[in-house]
């Protein structure tokens, strides 16, 4: 891995496919994130039923009590997905697949051989906006380019991390498409 990567990615060649799995770095910071999170929402959530017992709005507490619960939640998945979530890339000779996992929770995305154009590093996410003191942080990441759609994956991977991976996704997809010609 490249210094200053937030992606290390590594290669699983087996017969007839190569699996490109990307993880993220820092998991134990992530992890300790994941736990102040978890306190703060459990302080609202308290504070939230010491107000619902306590005011004569119940209406309106219990309204931002469940607010408060689904949003604290949704909190909790997006930190759980960004410490242990992991997301590779399988190339086949028929196609790739784009595959999000998260314990036994998975989620797959194919694109086909014929469908797939390319598969490129860019610097920045266009869709994607990070901002840390006013400043917009770049969102560097791959781009699997299909004939119907554009899948974005590995953010935070280096250029030379890119390179490797292109080139393995090439060796499967490009050249079966070559061969079928």
């Amino acid at each position: 891995m490249a210094a200053g990567g937030e992606v290390s990615i590594e290669v699983r060649d087996g017969q007839g496919f190569t699996e490109i799995v990307f993880r993220r770095t820092g998991a134990l910071g992530r992890l300790a994130m994941l736990v102040l999170v978890i306190l703060g929402w459990l302080f609202g959530l308290m504070f939230g039923v010491v107000m619902l017992a306590a005011t004569e709005q119940r209406a309106f507490m219990a309204l931002w009590l469940g607010g408060w619960s689904l949003g604290g939640l949704f909190m909790i998945w997006v930190v759980i997905w960004r410490a242990l979530g992991v997301e590779s890339l399988i190339a086949r000779s028929d196609g790739l697949t784009v595959m999000r996992r998260l314990a036994v929770l998975r989620f797959g995305q194919t694109v086909t051989a014929q469908a797939f154009r390319t598969l490129h590093w860019r610097p920045d996410d266009p869709t994607r906006r990070v901002v840390v003191n006013g400043r917009r942080l770049r969102q560097p990441h791959l781009e699997v380019v299909a004939a119907e759609r554009v899948l974005r994956l590995a953010h935070g991977i280096t250029s030379a991390d890119a390179d490797r991976a292109k080139t393995l996704v090439q060796r499967r997809v490009v050249l079966a498409k070559r061969r079928a010609a």
